[in-house]
């Protein structure tokens, strides 16, 4: 018997070849799925995280300026305790939000001399108390797992409004 040289087919190393081809390219694939999720999953995240520091601005911009009105009151104003001046921290399950409040300059046009002085008694305090009229607050939120990772940021400026009188 001669053999036979015209046969058609494919050697084992052509399919070897072949399959390793394959293999890296199907590793390719699944390496890119693989990040893709993991960009999904930060991207799900950071959304979280703007829609808390969102929610939180919101919080702090309903908060009335101060405790009490200045009618009820003989100093220059106590402000709610999430809107005193400095640092604050809010630690939850999953995520901590940090606000930083800062009471931007006194104008001069606002003062209490009105509400410390009685019309009827002349003897009564003439002295100026000037009060916060705007706050800065910047508002952060980081992963609890990650806190040198901020996940979302925002400002915001919360004006006094004369009708809280």
């Amino acid at each position: 018997m001669r053999p036979d040289h015209n046969q058609k087919g494919f050697t084992l190393i052509e399919v070897l070849i072949g399959i390793a081809i394959f293999a890296i390219g199907f590793l390719a694939v699944g390496a890119m799925q693989i990040r893709a999720l993991n960009y999904t999953t930060s991207s799900g995240n950071t959304s979280e995280a703007l829609e808390l520091a969102s929610a939180h601005a919101e919080y702090l911009y309903g908060l009335p300026f101060y405790e009490s009105t200045p009618k009820d009151r003989d100093d220059d104003g106590t402000f709610h305790d999430d809107l005193q001046d400095g640092d604050h921290k809010d630690v939850g399950d999953r995520y901590t939000i940090e606000w930083e409040i800062r009471h931007d300059e006194p104008i001069e046009k606002w003062f209490l001399e009105e509400y410390l002085v009685d019309p009827d008694d002349p003897s009564s305090s003439t002295e100026k108390k000037y009060m916060t009229v705007s706050m800065t607050i910047e508002i952060r939120v980081h992963e609890n797992r990650n806190t040198n990772r901020t996940l979302g940021e925002m400002e915001i400026v919360k004006i006094w409004e004369s009708d809280e009188l």
